[in-house]
C-alpha cells in the first residue's frame, strides 16, 4: 500500500484473485474507514480517499481472505 499525498488517497494493488477488506486505524485503536472489495483480481489497484483524515499516522491494516497485513502511513495536509 502507498499514500498518494497529492490526491489525499491510498492506493493498494492487489497481489492475489481475493476479495479484500481494508481499514484505516487510528494509533489509539479506534477504525476510523473500513471498505469491503470483492473479487479484486490479481494487480488491480483500488484506491481509498483519505481526505477526511487529519494529520498524524494511522495503521492500514488489509486482508484478503482472512491473511491480514499491516502498514503504516503518515498524513500531512
Amino acid at each position: 500500500s502507498f499514500y498518494l499525498s497529492a490526491r489525499n488517497v491510498l492506493c493498494l494493488e492487489a497481489n492475489i484473485e481475493k476479495n479484500l477488506k481494508v481499514s484505516v486505524i487510528s494509533l489509539n485503536g479506534k477504525t476510523l474507514l473500513s471498505h469491503k472489495f470483492n473479487r479484486v483480481y490479481e494487480r488491480e489497484t483500488v484506491e481509498i480517499p483519505l481526505c477526511e483524515l487529519g494529520n498524524g499516522t494511522y495503521l492500514v491494516k488489509s486482508e484478503a481472505d482472512g491473511i491480514p497485513k499491516v502498514d503504516f502511513i503518515s498524513i500531512l495536509h
